[in-house]
């Protein structure tokens, strides 16, 4: 059985509504007479709904403002998931909090565009490896955090790209070997926490 909701009603409900009807209703739930001008006008305010926003602090953090300098996407409830493209149109974030999230993984370039990022904030997770290249663009990076993961082990060339990296944490992981070099590149470092 299909169920028929009135455009005007539709047009008239709240932005999570809206995206709720837009993501569990399969077109086959639609009404097969739906016309072209309320449609048209259900378009029209789709870049007003949260969940359709260009990038994943305008949707997730509701604190966030667009070309605002922090964004926190801390203890979110589910398993967070991050490909490349989610911090697009994002160059002027400085502070990126992923803490408490069940990431498990990074995706190439998940980090790309970021390039006046500061502070990441990655403790937390269920992280086991990184890619040799994950933190690449972000060279102003000051703090990382990468605490109560699940690190086994760490590319001798992760951190090649962060010489102003001065506060990096990496306790409470399974690392039981680094490699020598691992540390040479970051000149600037003034606190580093292992254990």
């Amino acid at each position: 059985m299909h169920h028929l909701f009135p455009v005007s009603q539709m047009l008239s409900s709240t932005a999570k509504r809206f995206r709720d009807l837009l993501c569990t209703c399969p077109l086959t739930n639609l009404p097969f007479a739906f016309s072209v001008a309320p449609l048209a006008a259900f378009l029209f305010l789709i870049p007003r709904i949260p969940a359709l926003a260009n990038n994943i602090c305008e949707r997730l953090d509701p604190e966030y403002n667009s070309g605002g300098t922090t964004c926190d996407l801390s203890n979110r409830g589910e398993t967070l998931s991050l490909g490349s493209g989610n911090f697009k149109d994002l160059s002027d974030l400085e502070v990126l909090d992923l803490s408490n999230n069940g990431l498990t993984r990074l995706e190439p370039g998940v980090f790309n565009g970021l390039s006046d990022l500061e502070v990441l904030d990655l403790s937390g997770n269920s992280l086991t490896r990184l890619r040799p290249d994950v933190f690449n663009d972000l060279s102003h990076l000051e703090k990382l955090d990468l605490r109560s993961n699940r690190l086994t082990s760490l590319p001798s060339k992760i951190f090649n790209n962060l010489e102003r990296l001065e506060w990096l944490a990496l306790e409470h992981n399974r690392l039981v070997n680094l490699p020598v070099d691992i540390f040479n590149t970051l000149t600037n470092l003034e606190n580093l926490y292992i254990i």
